[in-house]
C-alpha cells in the first residue's frame, strides 16, 4: 500500500510539473519516488534478514560458505546426479571392452586404483561397523588384485604404466565421497560400490570370457567370485541401513 501511494504521488507531482512546464519538478518527484522506494525496500530486506534465524550476520559469512562450495566443487544434489550417471557410463564401458587385452589391463587397474582409495576414505570416514568392515575387506582384497594383476603382466612379458591418477570419472566420484560426511557418507559410498561392482563383474567376466591372453583371462575368472561376494555385501549393507532408517 506504500508503494502504490508513493507511486501515485509521484506520478502526481508529474503531472502538475508537466502541466506547468517546469522540467525540474518533474526531476525532483522522480528522484523522491526512488529514494522513498529505495528505502522501503532496504527496510524490507532488513526486517526480513532480522527475522530470518538463518541470515547472515555479513557478507563475510556469505563469502565464506561460497568458497566452501567452490572448494567441494559440488553439492549433495549434484553429487547424487553424478554419481548415478557414472554407473551406467561404466557398465557401457565394460561391455565394449569385450575381452581385449589392453583395454581390459587399463580399466581394471584404474578400477583398482578407485576401489582402494574409496576404501581407504570409508575406513576414515565412517562410523558404520559394517561399512568400516566392507571397507577393510574391499582394501585388502583390491591391494591383493593389484598385485596379481601385475605379477601377471609381467610373467607375461606385458607391460603397463598405471596411471598416477584416476579417470575424471572415477576422480569426481571419490571428489563426492569427500565432499560427504555422516549418513550421506555412508549411502554414497554405498551406492557407489553396488556400481562399481557391477561394473567390475562386467569387466572380467567378459575378460574370462572372451580374452585374447589366458593368463589374464584366468586372473579375471578367478577374481569374479570376491567382486560378487563385495557387491552381495554391499546391498546388504545397504537395505539394513534402510530398514533402519525406515524404523525410525
Amino acid at each position: 500500500m506504500r508503494r502504490e501511494l508513493l507511486i501515485s504521488a509521484a506520478a502526481g507531482l508529474t503531472l502538475f510539473a508537466a502541466a506547468c512546464g517546469d522540467q525540474t519538478a518533474m526531476d525532483e518527484a522522480d528522484t523522491e519516488a526512488e529514494m522513498d522506494q529505495t528505502s522501503e525496500m532496504a527496510a524490507s530486506e532488513d526486517m526480513n534478514d532480522a527475522n530470518d534465524p538463518y541470515a547472515m550476520e555479513d557478507d563475510g559469512d556469505m563469502d565464506a560458505m561460497d568458497d566452501d562450495a567452490d572448494n567441494l566443487g559440488q553439492t549433495e544434489a549434484v553429487n547424487e546426479v553424478q554419481d548415478a550417471a557414472s554407473g551406467p557410463v561404466g557398465m557401457t564401458s565394460a561391455a565394449a571392452t569385450g575381452g581385449d587385452t589392453e583395454s581390459f589391463i587399463e580399466a581394471a587397474s584404474i578400477g583398482n586404483q578407485y576401489e582402494i582409495q574409496a576404501a581407504e576414505l570409508a575406513l576414515e570416514k565412517s562410523d558404520h561397523a559394517d561399512i568400516q568392515a566392507l571397507a577393510q575387506t574391499i582394501l585388502d582384497d583390491h591391494q591383493a588384485l593389484g598385485e596379481e594383476l601385475t605379477s601377471t603382466l609381467d610373467a607375461e612379458g606385458l607391460t603397463f604404466t598405471a596411471p598416477a591418477t584416476l579417470d575424471e570419472r572415477r576422480q569426481g566420484l571419490i571428489d563426492n565421497l569427500q565432499a560427504a560426511s555422516g549418513e550421506d557418507f555412508d549411502e554414497t559410498y554405498l551406492d557407489q560400490q553396488i556400481a562399481a561392482h557391477q561394473e567390475a563383474l562386467t569387466l572380467f567376466k567378459a575378460q574370462g570370457e572372451r580374452g585374447d591372453n589366458a593368463a589374464l583371462s584366468s586372473l579375471a575368472s578367478s577374481s569374479v567370485a570376491t567382486l560378487q561376494a563385495h557387491l552381495d555385501e554391499a546391498r546388504a549393507i545397504e537395505e539394513s541401513v534402510e530398514n533402519a532408517e525406515d524404523e525410525m
